[in-house]
């Protein structure tokens, strides 16, 4: 996902409003892409939340120093936004693995199910099956699919607790309080 580009910046106007400029449009980004990445299918849109949020922090960082201290707290639950997604998107990336991995072993094992000739070969071809390796990947499988699940719903529950706290709002007061640094 491309960013959003940031409005031109006017060298002559005040601090304050640049650093709303710059805020404003990070966190919008973010907040577009939210809605869409709390539907448990989605997997691009989670990862895109992800980076949008880096971006939010990054640029939180990078104007530190003009920025009141209490902006620490929302580096920290911006932080905790990216590694709960980046706990997402490690499981989607290793369930994709797997599934690369189970079509290759079903399709070795289709291969040869073709010429299975008699009754003791069918009967160690299925052996095979319930105890092989396509076996141990659908377990496998089976079980980082429920993790994510439950890593997304966590997830979904934090959003919700983020928004419920104000978190959008305390963003835009960074750049609107009398205690930025407006010079």
């Amino acid at each position: 996902m491309r960013a959003r580009p940031i409005p031109d910046l006017d060298g002559l106007a005040s601090t304050r409003s640049q650093v709303g400029v710059v805020l404003g449009t990070r966190l919008d980004e973010m907040l577009e892409l939210a809605p869409r990445a709390l539907d448990p299918c989605a997997e691009e849109p989670l990862h895109d939340l992800r980076i949008a949020g880096k971006r939010l922090r990054y640029a939180l960082e990078s104007l530190a120093f003009c920025l009141p201290p209490w902006s620490a707290e929302i580096i920290d639950q911006l932080k905790e936004v990216q590694a709960r997604l980046g706990d997402i998107h490690d499981l989607d990336v290793g369930m994709a693995r797997i599934r690369r991995e189970l079509r290759r072993a079903l399709d070795g094992l289709r291969r040869r199910a073709r010429y299975l000739a008699d009754h003791e070969q069918v009967a160690a071809f299925s052996r095979e099956l319930h105890d092989g390796e396509a076996s141990g990947l659908v377990h496998l499988l089976d079980l980082l699919h429920e993790r994510r699940a439950l890593r997304h719903a966590e997830f979904v529950l934090f959003w919700h607790e983020l928004a419920a706290t104000g978190f959008a709002e305390r963003v835009q007061t960074l750049w609107t309080r009398d205690d930025v640094d407006a010079t």
